[in-house]
């Protein structure tokens, strides 16, 4: 009886062993964990840089799934997301290197819902508001870095400013990210980490975000990668980091993985920008030029 138990443990060890995929990416010391990697994504996901968890996460279907964790190079937090076959579906939170939060906020099946705060360093919160299932409702606050002068306020309500200090030069056109563009911009760019698998590489990607903004300020987007920058755009994000010397980078073709999680932090940065104010302009585009290492 005991040597058929002990059959039973080795057989379930070695089928669990055998289905895992293991990628390793050589070039910045890490090694990919999921359970199916062909022909779609299936299954728990780690990734492993330096002998450290840097992201752990879940696909169904090809599509993120459940919890996604991120730690940075200390093994503190760097975000809490949570999916549902691909749609941000229950808390979202993103972390401040000294662990305290920077953003908290809530989905319901892809759509913004529920009290959403942002914070600085000193736990201070810089913007406050609410959505109603992707609509901004009531009253939004923007205040300065220090939190303590108000730069914009909108009251979603009445559909009406109470306060708009923003620089002219940084004010959107038509229908705009409350707050402003510099603001937007800031946070988008804090937002969209660059992976540790993109870190020591040269990458040179675009993509297009086309937004669709209701009558109630509502909106919704689709994150397209494009070959290049098309007429009519007014909004740009660019993204240059420079990371290392020339002689510690390495040229390599990205694998579909490491697109497919790049095109998903972008999506995630974009989702949690401030709210829109509709001002009779129903669609918007921002160009994200995403460039590492590029000179």
């Amino acid at each position: 009886m005991k040597k058929t138990l002990l059959t039973l443990v080795i057989i379930s060890f070695t089928n669990f062993s055998f289905s895992q995929q293991i990628e390793k990416l050589d070039y910045c010391n890490c090694i990919e964990n999921i359970e199916k990697n062909s022909p779609i994504y299936d299954g728990k996901y780690e990734r492993i840089c330096k002998e450290k968890t840097t992201d752990v996460g879940s696909f169904k279907n090809d599509l993120p799934d459940g919890e996604w964790i991120s730690y940075n190079y200390k093994g503190g937090l760097i975000n809490k997301i949570n999916y549902s076959e691909g749609k941000l579906n229950g808390l979202f939170e993103l972390y401040f290197l000294n662990g305290k939060v920077q953003f908290s906020g809530n989905f319901i099946n892809g759509k913004k819902n529920g009290a959403w705060k942002y914070y600085n360093e000193k736990g201070i919160v810089i913007i406050d508001g609410e959505y109603e299932m992707d609509k901004p409702i009531n009253l939004w606050t923007i205040k300065d870095k220090k939190g303590k002068k108000i730069v914009a306020q909108y009251d979603y309500a009445n559909s009406k400013y109470i306060v708009n200090e923003v620089d002219e030069k940084f004010k959107f056109k038509g229908s705009a990210l409350l707050g402003g563009a510099s603001l937007s911009y800031d946070l988008f760019i804090e937002n969209a980490e660059v992976p540790r698998d993109f870190w020591d590489t040269y990458a040179d990607l675009k993509y297009l975000a086309k937004f669709k903004i209701e009558e109630n300020s509502s909106s919704t987007f689709i994150l397209d990668e494009v070959n290049e920058k098309s007429s009519n755009i007014t909004i740009t994000f660019g993204s240059n980091v420079q990371t290392d010397p020339a002689s510690q980078l390495h040229k390599i073709e990205h694998s579909r993985l490491s697109k497919k999680l790049l095109y998903y932090k972008i999506s995630e940065a974009l989702s949690v920008l401030p709210p829109w104010v509709y001002k009779g302009e129903k669609e918007t585009k921002i160009y994200i030029p995403y460039q590492v290492n590029i000179r």
